[in-house]
C-alpha cells in the first residue's frame, strides 16, 4: 500500500487524498504535523530534502509534490486515461492548469495559510484580497466554455485546484454573483464521491485558522540527433510563440526549440507598452503572460506545459521527458520544484526593483535564494541532472533561473559545488546559446536600478 506524508488541512495534500479515492486506492496516512516541526526531523528529511508534504512512498519510489504523485498515481493505478488523458492537446490543457496551481493559487497557500497556520503569524487577508479576487476572475475565464477547468471531463486538474481554491474561499469568499461559473465548478465538486477527502480537510482547515487568525469564517546527450523533429517544415508553417526575451520561462522554451531544432514564427510582445494586454493577446491567453504557443489553433501558455508539449508531440525520441514512468514522475517532481520554489524565488528578489522603486535586494530575499539554492545541492549530489543521470527539461528550465539569479547574487561554487558543476555544464550545451541574448537583456534592464 502507498504511503502518505501529509496533513489533511493542507490543499496540497488533499488533492492527493481525491486522486486516490477517485482512483479507489487506498493510502496509508501517515500524520506529518509542521506546527510541531516533524518535517524537519531527519527522517524526514531522509525522504525529502525539500521538507514539503506531501511526499509519497511507493514500494521504495519516492516523490513529492503533489501535482507530481497525483500524475504518477493515475498512470500507476488508473484503469484508463480519463483523469489525466494521453491526448497530447488534452494533456498539455492539463499541465498547463496543474503549473496555474502551482505557480498562481498555490503561491497563496504558502504567503497566507501556511504562515497563519504554523508559524502563529498575522496576516492581514485585506491586503491579499485583490489578487486573490483575480485569481478567480482567471478561473472565471477558464471554465467559460467547458464545466470542469481543462475540458469536457474531470481531470487531475480539477482534483488540484479544488482543494486550492476551496481553501482560499475559505478567507476570502466567492460570490456567486460575480463568479457563476466558478461558483457552478464547485457544486459540481461538491457532488463527486471523492470530495469528502477535500471537505474533511476543509473543516479541520476552518477550524484551525477560527482558533488562530480572524478571518470571514472563520535529459553525455547528443543535442545534435536525439531530441530533434521529424517535420521541421510542418513545424515551421504552423508554430507561433509569443515572447520576451528577457523573461526566464520565454529563454526556457527557446532553449527546449533549439534542442528539439524547432523553428517557430517569433512574436515580440513589448511588456512595457502593455502589448500582453491588448485583446487579440488577452483572447489567446487570458492571464497575459509569456510564453504562449499558438500550434496551428492550439494554444497553450506556461513554459512547463508548453516545452512537455514539444517533447511530447514533436521530438523523435522522449530523452527530454521520459515516458518511463517512473522517470517522468522525477521530472515532474523538479518543474513544480521551479514552479514552485526556485523561479518564484526570482520573482519575489528583482519584482521590488522593477515596480516598487527598490535600489538593493532585501537580505531576506536572498535568504530565500539561498534556500533554493541549498535544495539544488541536495538533489545533484548523487545525480548528474536534477531529475537524475540523463539532461532533462527540468534542467532547461533550471538554467534559465540561476543565470537570471547569478545577475544580481553570484552562486558560491564553494559552498555550492554540485550546482556549480552542474551549471558549468549546462552552458556547456549547444541549445545554451538560445539563453544568451535574454539573459543579456534582463541584466540591461535590472542592473541599472540597482544601486552599486
Amino acid at each position: 500500500m502507498p504511503v502518505l506524508y501529509g496533513t489533511a488541512d493542507s490543499p496540497a495534500c488533499r488533492a492527493v487524498y481525491m486522486t486516490a479515492d477517485a482512483l479507489g486506492l487506498k493510502l496509508e496516512k501517515k500524520q506529518v504535523s509542521l506546527d510541531k516541526g516533524e518535517h524537519m526531523k531527519p527522517e524526514y528529511l531522509k525522504i525529502n530534502p525539500q521538507h514539503t508534504i506531501p511526499t509519497l512512498c511507493d514500494n521504495g519510489f519516492i516523490i513529492w509534490d503533489s501535482h507530481a504523485i497525483i500524475a504518477f498515481l493515475v498512470g500507476k493505478y488508473g484503469n484508463d486515461d480519463q483523469l489525466y488523458s494521453k491526448d497530447i492537446m488534452e494533456r498539455a490543457l492539463i499541465d498547463q492548469r496543474l503549473h496555474f496551481d502551482s505557480s498562481v493559487v498555490n503561491n497563496f497557500t504558502r504567503t497566507i495559510l501556511n504562515p497563519m497556520l504554523y508559524n502563529n503569524a498575522h496576516i492581514s487577508v485585506d491586503e491579499h484580497r485583490e489578487s486573490i479576487l483575480k485569481t478567480y476572475a482567471l478561473m472565471e475565464k477558464f471554465l467559460r466554455s467547458y464545466p470542469w477547468i481543462a475540458g469536457k471531463k474531470l481531470t487531475i486538474a480539477d482534483l488540484s485546484l479544488i482543494p486550492s481554491i476551496t481553501s482560499l474561499d475559505v478567507i476570502v469568499p466567492i460570490s456567486r454573483e460575480d463568479y457563476p461559473n466558478l461558483t457552478k465548478w464547485i457544486e459540481k465538486a461538491e457532488r463527486l464521491p471523492c470530495y469528502v477527502e477535500n471537505e474533511n480537510g476543509l473543516n479541520l482547515l476552518r477550524d484551525l485558522l477560527s482558533c488562530r487568525c480572524c478571518c470571514p469564517c472563520t535529459e553525455d546527450i547528443s543535442i545534435k540527433s536525439g531530441f530533434r523533429v521529424t517535420s521541421r517544415e510542418f513545424v515551421e508553417m504552423t508554430m507561433k510563440l509569443y515572447f520576451f526575451e528577457a523573461a526566464p520561462p520565454v529563454r526556457s522554451v527557446l532553449m527546449t526549440l533549439k534542442a528539439l531544432d524547432i523553428t517557430v514564427e517569433l512574436v515580440r510582445l513589448n511588456l512595457s507598452e502593455k502589448e500582453q494586454l491588448d485583446a487579440s493577446f488577452l483572447e489567446l491567453n487570458p492571464t497575459h503572460t509569456v510564453p504562449t504557443l499558438d500550434d496551428n489553433g492550439f494554444v497553450v501558455w506556461d513554459s512547463h506545459a508548453i516545452m512537455q508539449y514539444l517533447v511530447d508531440k514533436y521530438a523523435i525520441n522522449d530523452e527530454l521527458y521520459p515516458k518511463n514512468f517512473n522517470k517522468r514522475t522525477k521530472v515532474n517532481q523538479m518543474l513544480f520544484f521551479d514552479t514552485s520554489i526556485l523561479f518564484p524565488s526570482l520573482a519575489r528578489a528583482v519584482r521590488p526593483v522593477f515596480y516598487d522603486d527598490v535600489t538593493s535586494i532585501p537580505t531576506e530575499n536572498i535568504v530565500v535564494i539561498e534556500e533554493a539554492f541549498s535544495f539544488l545541492e541536495t538533489f545533484l549530489s548523487s545525480q548528474e541532472y536534477l531529475a537524475g543521470d540523463v539532461l532533462s527539461l527540468a534542467d532547461i528550465c533550471a538554467v534559465a533561473t540561476v543565470t537570471t539569479i547569478e545577475l544580481f547574487h553570484k552562486l558560491n561554487g564553494d559552498m555550492y559545488p554540485n550546482v556549480k558543476a552542474w551549471l558549468d555544464n549546462m552552458k556547456s550545451l549547444d541549445f545554451y546559446s538560445e539563453n544568451l541574448e535574454g539573459l543579456q537583456k534582463f541584466s540591461d534592464m535590472l542592473l541599472p536600478l540597482l544601486k552599486p
